[in-house]
């Protein structure tokens, strides 16, 4: 079965273009969401923006090493992130 939006138009892996399947989106999406809280346990605990960035690459939870990890450019992880892209949803 084709993944539509609300226009009839196929989103996600059902995409012609798609590169990355949605189950890798979705696990995408958790290493996000693991990054956001650690950024803010980070922020709260003071760290300077150096620390923080290493500690991003310590835990692999940079753009690039998430990007690396699913073989894809980090800026389509940060499209992800941001919704630019795989933003859409089904009815």
């Amino acid at each position: 079965m084709t993944t539509t939006n609300t226009h009839g138009r196929r989103i996600g892996e059902d995409h012609p273009r798609a590169t990355i399947t949605d189950q890798d989106v979705a696990m995408i999406f958790v290493l996000l969401d693991e990054r956001d809280a650690a950024l803010e346990r980070w922020k709260a605990a003071g760290l300077d923006a150096w620390q923080i960035d290493n500690a991003l690459t310590l835990t692999g939870l940079s753009y690039r090493l998430i990007a690396d990890r699913f073989g894809i450019d980090k800026s389509t992880v940060f499209k992800i992130a941001s919704g630019a892209r795989r933003s859409q949803t089904t009815e």
